[in-house]
């Protein structure tokens, strides 16, 4: 299975295994590991995206392959794995991007191997778990509607209001899946209006978030989300409400389509600027 990692994306090709827990790949420097005649080795310096893991992180302390590893020298967090033919994988958990065609999933967790052997393939450069990327799926299942049937849906789609409010059962749910994927401490809006805000924030710290619609899924940009409020105090544009609402500061850079005749409505991402 092909896939790439890192920024830029460097091609890896792995076997896709089903009783795998992680994601591992061979690692400059190369302390002991089997000839590679494939794809290059991965070379975490030239990944700008490139994380390690430190002991004590939240990757680390949930990586069931953490075993009893000691931390080496810098504290980074080390995992062995080890397989019914005798080949093994030893080196540090880290964080990276992971490149699938064209989509890119931010920050996850993988093995960069530093010392691999066993009945490995030349041509491969380590083990792809099957499940790679585990995304987080929410449904709203409320729906609402007038009398006379004209109306019906879970969101009202108004380019006339700034942010986006969700019910709060479904808010909740949203924001702890959100803030888990961002990570990081929350720190209060200045002007007491946003609920969620960040310090610093890095943009390729927010995971990929898609609105799915009948007939179309719609996928956020990270800039559309965040609002910087104050120099370098960045807010989620979302917010609770009673009533559902997807608002402007979502939809900017998106052309949207108001089809009144067929009752439909479409968006195409644009760059505005241009035109």
């Amino acid at each position: 299975m092909k896939i790439q990692i890192g920024i830029p994306p460097v091609q890896v090709l792995g076997v896709a295994a089903i009783g795998s827990d992680l994601t591992w790949a061979q690692c400059e420097p190369c302390t002991n590991c089997y000839k590679q005649v494939g794809p290059p080795l991965l070379v975490p310096a030239s990944s700008s995206t490139y994380q390690a893991q430190k002991c004590g992180s939240k990757a680390c302390d949930q990586s069931q392959f953490h075993n009893e590893l000691k931390c080496d020298s810098k504290n980074n967090c080390q995992y062995q794995m080890s397989y019914g033919d005798g080949s093994y994988s030893i080196g540090g958990i880290a964080m990276d991007t992971f490149w699938f065609r064209p989509t890119p999933f931010k920050h996850v967790v993988f093995g960069c191997g530093h010392d691999n052997n066993g009945t490995f393939n030349g041509n491969i450069s380590g083990i792809i778990d099957s499940v790679l990327v585990r995304n987080n799926s929410l449904s709203y299942k409320q729906s609402f509607s007038k009398d006379d049937g004209v109306f019906e849906g879970n969101i009202i789609v108004d380019s006339g209001t700034t942010l986006t409010f969700l019910t709060q059962e479904f808010y909740s749910d949203f924001i702890s899946s959100l803030t888990k994927g961002i990570g990081g401490k929350i720190v209060k809006d200045p002007q007491g209006i946003l609920d969620v805000c960040y310090r610093d924030l890095h943009l390729d710290r927010v995971p990929t978030v898609t609105f799915q619609f009948r007939g179309g899924d719609v996928e956020l940009s990270p800039v559309n989300m965040f609002l910087e409020v104050e120099e370098m105090v960045s807010c989620l544009s979302i917010v609770s409400d009673e009533y559902p609402i997807f608002g402007n500061l979502l939809q900017r850079n998106m052309l949207a389509g108001f089809d009144l005749v067929n009752k439909k409505i479409s968006f195409k991402p644009t760059d505005c600027a241009m035109q």
